[in-house]
């Protein structure tokens, strides 16, 4: 069946059989050094996947996208959002069908955006709530999904946490875990849901030492996400995230990716995301 488009989201349906890329950012990639967050970001952001999930909310990666920063700032026409009952005005699962679209990028901020103060994940007692929406919306998401599979259709994603689930996710600019973004519970219903696909964690190790604990690295295996560990030498982040990007490039060609052939030197790799072990 030929994919159509959802008129609310804009979002493309995803064709039947076909697991996309996604990639996850966190706050952690925003250094203080402005010039090497612009470096890295914008490497990321030319690889050839469409949506971007942050924790960001601000518009660093909308701005790197865009020819100036007046494009973006304040601009709220460019967002789209869709709410599934419009009689309950529920501001944090309205993050889940909201982003904003930047020369072909969506970006998600399933935090929230600096121009809705008052919608923003800023505390323990908003991030449960994410978690415990999460929790309710997955069922209808699952029996959809199940529903286009068994016909062999092709999928419409309605929101993030849709493509979080059947996507091959690269996660980066987190410096432990994945507890306080509102995805460690997905990271585990994706796992057993859908195992051929993955969640995988870019790590830094600083002076030889990881960034997870012995307990936080065994709680982040249990719920079936890759942990991708790399050194950063003499503090070159701009080095680190290079590499990481070289691992999931090399990972886009082994699944096939659709934009795989925009990758330059796109030969067909045996390369693993861990590196040879």
């Amino acid at each position: 069946m030929q994919a159509k488009s959802n008129k609310i989201l804009g979002l493309k349906a995803i064709p039947y059989g076909i697991h996309p890329a996604i990639l996850f950012i966190g706050d952690d990639l925003l250094f203080q050094d402005e010039a090497r967050t612009c470096s890295i970001c914008q490497k990321l952001l030319s690889l050839p996947i469409t949506d971007i999930i942050t924790t960001i909310d601000t518009y660093d990666l909308e701005i790197l996208l865009s020819k100036t920063k007046d494009e973006v700032k304040g601009n709220r026409w460019l967002y789209y959002s869709r709410v599934m009952n419009k009689d309950r005005q529920d501001t944090v699962s309205n993050w889940f069908y909201r982003y904003s679209l930047c020369y072909g990028k969506r970006i998600w901020h399933i935090h929230g955006e600096t121009a809705a103060p008052t919608h923003r994940i800023l505390n323990d007692e908003m991030a449960n709530k994410l978690t415990s929406r999460i929790q309710t919306y997955l069922p209808e998401f699952i029996k959809r999904y199940h529903q286009s599979q068994d016909e062999h259709l092709d999928f419409e994603p309605w929101s993030w946490v849709d493509l979080i689930m059947i996507s091959e996710v690269y996660v980066l600019g987190f410096e432990t875990d994945l507890t306080e973004s509102g995805v460690c519970h997905l990271a585990s219903r994706k796992n057993t849901f859908l195992p051929s696909t993955h969640l995988n964690l870019f790590l830094p190790i600083r002076d030889g030492k990881s960034m997870l604990s012995a307990f936080g690295r065994l709680v982040t295996e249990r719920k079936g996400i890759r942990i991708i560990e790399d050194e950063v030498i003499d503090g070159n982040y701009e080095a680190y995230y290079d590499k990481c990007i070289e691992k999931i490039k090399s990972s886009l060609l082994l699944l096939n990716h659709p934009n795989s052939n925009l990758l330059l030197g796109n030969e067909q790799s045996t390369t693993s995301l861990k590196d040879d072990e």
